[in-house]
This record gives C-alpha cells, structure tokens and sequence, in this order.
C-alpha cells in the first residue's frame, strides 16, 4: 500500500538510495538504527516504499516505537500495531522503559530499528530536542550498530494532520538518505573516558541532533532542486 501511495498515486524523489539498500545487505550482523524526522501521521511506512519487494519479509523489517495513549488506546489498535512490529513507549517514562529494553536487545542480534526521536509530530517542523533513547540505543549494544538518518519532505501533503486519514494524490516528496555512519570510535571513546551512561546517552544524541539539522538543510535543497529539473524536463 504505501509503495502504491509513494510512487503511483504521489511522486517521490530519492537521495543515495543506494546506500539504504546497500546497508540493508551488508552489516555483517550489526545491528541498525534509521533516524528520521516526524512530519505526519503515516511518515513510517510512507517514507519505507523505496524498500525493494525481497525486502518486505517480517523478518527483515524495521521495529519502531509509538505513543501507548495514541496508537494502543484498544485490544484492536494494540494487535495493529503489534503486526506491524511497533511497541508502545510512554510518555515521560524515560529512556529505561520495556520497549527500550526489547530494542536493545533486537540490536544486539542484528536486527533493524527505527526512530522518531523527536517524540512527536513536528507540526511546525522547527528544531525540537532530541528525546535521549537514540543515544541508548547506539552506546549500550556490546557492538556499536550502524547508524543512517532520514529527512522526508512533503510528507505532511500526503497525509495531513488533522481530518480523515486518507492519501491525497499528486502530491511530490523528497527522502534523503545519509551516508552510513559508525559511532564505535566514538562510543570506545567515552567508555574509556568513564563517562556515566547518562553522560554517553546524552553526548550521542547531541551528535545525532547535529547531524539531523544538517541533513535537513541538504534534504530541502535536494527537493527543491529535484523537482524543479523535473518541471523543466517536462516542460521542454
């Protein structure tokens, strides 16, 4: 359904898809955390259509995390979301939670997470700060996982906040991808500094904020110019 949302009845613009799918494939058994800004109420799985067919097999999908008082208010939303191998995060129960517990835990063998670490929808898609659980996620696994970090853009167009909750069509996107980033320097770094967990927790999702707001910019550069050559192809 989203691959039909994104590409069919939407247009989507891609940067250095190459390297996503290359990191799907090649992490010789480490773990991998994507980073994405949150824009609306579909960016996950809007902005997962540029996954290849062989790639939608559960167990090679990404887990993700959501609000427990939205999206797990009933034994139906709870079994939806469980399907799609989602977990409930509280609100204000900090980054030690169970969810967090069973993230670690799936890095640690390999697998794929996904975040949204503004913890919210970004209406007004200004800097917000980072909630901490990125930077759990990337300093406790005995091996550090990789890291890639997403800017969707256009997202909102799609899928508006507020009214049904339905595509609309015709609307034009952007998601770009970062290169492949490895913190295990960085990680070993702190550890033999002895900072405190808190301390490491907190300087990664630093990095990670930084890192972001880079991306931002070079991701709405990308949409502007994309789909500005599109038009002018078109029209030629």
């Amino acid at each position: 359904m989203s691959k039909l949302v994104g590409n069919v009845l939407n247009r989507t613009g891609v940067h250095n898809l190459g390297t996503f799918h290359d990191t799907m494939e090649n992490r010789n058994g480490r773990g991998l955390i994507t980073v994405a800004n949150h824009t609306s109420r579909l960016d996950d799985p809007l902005m997962f259509s540029v996954l290849r067919w062989n790639d939608i097999k559960l167990p090679r999908l990404r887990w993700s995390t959501a609000a427990e008082d939205v999206c797990f208010k009933s034994r139906w939303e709870s079994a939806f979301m469980a399907l799609g191998k989602v977990l409930p995060v509280t609100r204000g129960a900090g980054v030690m939670q169970r969810s967090m517990d069973f993230c670690v835990k799936e890095l640690m063998e390999g697998k794929w997470v996904h975040m949204f670490p503004e913890g919210k929808i970004n209406l007004e898609q200004k800097p917000i700060r980072l909630k901490w659980g990125v930077g759990r996620l990337i300093v406790e696994p005995s091996v550090t996982p990789l890291v890639l970090l997403i800017h969707h853009v256009g997202f909102e167009k799609v899928f508006p906040n507020g009214g049904p909750l339905f595509p609309r069509l015709g609307q034009k996107t952007s998601i770009y991808f970062s290169e492949k980033l490895d913190f295990t320097k960085e990680v070993e770094q702190m550890r033999s500094l002895m900072k405190t967990p808190d301390e490491m927790r907190k300087i990664m999702t630093d990095v990670i904020q930084a890192e972001m707001a880079v991306l931002k910019l070079r991701a709405e550069q990308f949409h502007k110019q994309y789909w500005t050559t599109a038009e002018e192809d078109k029209n030629r």
